[in-house]
This record gives structure tokens, sequence and C-alpha cells, in this order.
């Protein structure tokens, strides 16, 4: 795109050296007039040159442009169409024609005339260029609206796995305590059983003794008792 308007801009630039010098053409009959219209039809055939390969230019990139960016490659379009529509190429030649016999204001209109469509030209071309800008920068900002999406979405991830990950090891460390505790709760009970058994075995003793020695002094008192009578 920048090298076809850089090729816009020359041409237009050398039609406008060739409308200053139309301008200055010495009247009929002067000296040193054929040799000046001589060198302005060289300049108008070589200007010819560069507007044919700046049509085949535009053309060709409006074809690549229309399936990737349409609205380009219609402004592209428009910009070719104009160099053959608004007829600059014949009109070119039909002044190197015309010149050597033109009255000076004739070869002025003329030259103004193809020095208008040339600029009317680059108008569409400058056109296309925006549309290109604007599209570009429409998909930098989208794509740039994808990447911080995809962040975000990376950081939701993130903090999921993060999340199911300390809730895993909430449930892991309570998994664990809950065995801890029920494996000191066996332990402890067998304990008290062994101990519940052995207090109770001598408590059982002690308590019968008494009993039994109490028994036994009351019959040496009847003993006593029988034997003074």
């Amino acid at each position: 795109m920048q090298d076809a308007q850089r090729r816009a801009q020359e041409v237009v630039n050398q039609q406008k050296a060739i409308q200053s010098q139309v301008g200055n053409l010495p009247q009929q009959g002067a000296a040193g007039r054929d040799q000046q219209v001589g060198q302005i039809n060289e300049r108008k055939n070589a200007l010819n040159s560069q507007l044919g390969e700046l049509e085949k230019q535009l053309n060709q990139t409006a074809a690549q442009m229309r399936g990737q960016q349409r609205e380009v490659g219609n402004k592209l379009r428009e910009a070719a169409d104009g160099i053959r529509n608004d007829q600059i190429k014949e009109k070119i030649e039909f002044t190197r024609g015309q010149l050597p016999g033109a009255s000076s204001q004739n070869a002025r209109d003329y030259e103004q005339s193809i020095s208008s469509d040339l600029e009317r030209m680059q108008n569409r071309l400058n056109q296309a260029a925006q549309a290109m800008g604007s599209a570009t920068r429409q998909n930098a900002q989208t794509q740039a609206l994808d990447r911080a999406r995809n962040a975000l979405r990376g950081l939701e991830s993130l903090n999921e796995r993060m999340q199911q990950t300390a809730e895993q090891g909430e449930q892991g460390q309570q998994g664990q305590q809950g065995q801890q505790g029920q494996q000191g709760s066996g332990q402890g009970q067998p304990g008290q059983q062994m101990t519940d058994g052995r207090s109770g075995q001598p408590n059982g003793g002690i308590q019968r003794g008494p009993s039994r020695m109490g028994g036994a002094s009351g019959d040496a008192r009847n003993v006593a008792d029988h034997e003074e009578t």
C-alpha cells in the first residue's frame, strides 16, 4: 500500500511539473517553443507509462485484499477504475498530439483536467490506506482483547486448581486426624478393662476378709460365755 501511495504521489508531482511547463510555453512561432513542446511530450510519455504501472499494481493489490479486507479492496478497485473511467491515460496521449498546435489557453485547460483526475485517483488511494489502517488497528485491538480474555481464563483456571488442591489437603488432614482418634480410642478400651478386672479382684478379697474375721470373733465370744456358765 505504501509503495502504491508513493507511486501515486510521483505521478501527481510529475503532472504538476508538466502543467507548469505547459503554462510557460511561449506563443506559437516563438523561438524555442518546438523544443520545449518536445520535452513536454517526452515527460508525458513517461507519465503514461508510470500511470499504467500504477493501475496494474492497484488492480493486483485490490484482488489480494478482497479476500482479507473487503473495504480496502473496494477502495483500491475504485482508484484503479478511476484511472480507466476518467480516461486519464487517453487524455495524456491526446494532449501529446494536440500540444504543438494548441492555443495556450486550451493547453492549460487540458493539463488542469489531467491534474484534477490524478488528484482524485490519489484521494481514493489514500482512503483505501486509511481503511487499511482502521482495519489493522481494529485487528490489533481484537487480538489484545483476546489475549486479555485468555489471560483471565488462565488465572481463573489457576485459582480453581489452587482451591481444589487446598480442599483436598484439608480433607486429607481431617481423614488422618479421624484415623488417629479411632486408633487411640481402640487402644484405651482394653487398658480400662484390664484395670477394672485387676482392681475388682483385690477389692473383692478385702471386702470378704473382714466379714470372715468378724464371724470368727463372734464364735470365740460365744465359747467363752459357755465355759463361764
